[in-house]
């Protein structure tokens, strides 16, 4: 056992291993979706499987020749995942959980916190949160381009990919194990969400995008931000300080534009954490012995 998993670590990083569970968890939810669903048509199948392709071509090659694409090829591991959750989450557990976390929600607070955040509703706070919300897809690259800028940071670049590939894939596992709509679709609101037509589009364009819908629980947009705020502040302060506001603005946005619950937020905090305090050392364990 000791030597399969040696060599399994010779031949794979962790965060590999990570998406080929995945990869094989969706393909056979594949087969219970409506007349076999493995039709070429889905692009997002079509990206799945391109990734895993990819992945075996980049593993398969000797020596530095495809390691650039190999380093960043996590990118494509977690949005291929991503897109095709639905079908493992509708496959394992098809039942939501929205009741319990407002239940849960009503224990810590007292009240619903974006029922609560209402009367902050400002058209100029509005649109400035929903910016902030948006760019938690570009939020980690930065400081991930920095260190992989500088061959002396080649380390502190794997520890932190690590460390934000773990958090998706444990965030993934959250959303399958305790599937959630969220607020918007399951509280009653007095007012709408007003803004310009920039950020109602903007809106719109993010709930195409995120097209896993019950992807609530735990907030991975507050632990992969925290996550990132915390190896900026770690590695490379002059990122750390300009990110911070846009950070705190995302954190409060979740909530504010009605996307999380509070346990959401809170078990996201605590993830990125976990993730912070174990995802080097995983990377190192899996590395080195």
């Amino acid at each position: 056992m000791r030597k399969a998993l040696t060599s399994i670590k010779s031949l794979f990083r962790i965060e590999e291993i990570g998406f080929f569970v995945f990869f094989f968890l969706i393909v056979v939810s594949f087969f219970d979706q409506p007349q076999g669903s493995l039709s070429l048509i889905d692009l997002h199948k079509l990206l799945l499987f391109f990734t895993l392709f990819l992945s075996l071509v980049v593993v398969s090659v000797p020596g530095r020749a495809l390691r650039v694409i190999r380093d960043w090829l996590p990118v494509l591991f977690f949005l291929s995942v991503y897109l095709n959750l639905h079908h493992l989450i509708d496959f394992l557990n098809p039942n939501d959980y929205d009741e319990a976390l407002i239940r849960i929600d009503r224990l810590l607070f007292g009240v619903q916190p974006s029922l609560w955040m209402e009367r902050f509703l400002w058209v100029p706070l509005t649109e400035f949160l929903t910016i902030c919300y948006s760019l938690f897809y570009f939020y980690p690259l930065p400081l991930a381009v920095v260190l992989y800028s500088r061959k002396s940071r080649f380390s502190d670049f794997r520890s932190y990919a690590t460390s934000i590939i773990l958090c998706f894939y444990l965030g993934f596992l959250g959303y399958v194990l305790v599937p959630a709509v969220g607020p918007r679709f399951t509280l009653q609101y007095a007012q709408e969400l007003e803004g310009s037509s920039f950020s109602q589009d903007l809106r719109s364009t993010l709930d195409y995008v995120e097209s896993t819908k019950r992807d609530v629980f735990p907030s991975l947009h507050n632990a992969i931000t925290l996550l990132a705020l915390l190896f900026a502040f770690k590695y490379e302060k002059r990122i750390f300080y300009p990110f911070l506001p846009i950070a705190l603005g995302l954190f409060l946005s979740t909530v504010y534009l009605r996307y999380h619950y509070g346990i959401d937020v809170i078990c996201g905090w605590a993830l990125g954490l976990i993730c912070f305090r174990l995802g080097a050392d995983l990377n190192r364990w899996w590395e080195t012995s």
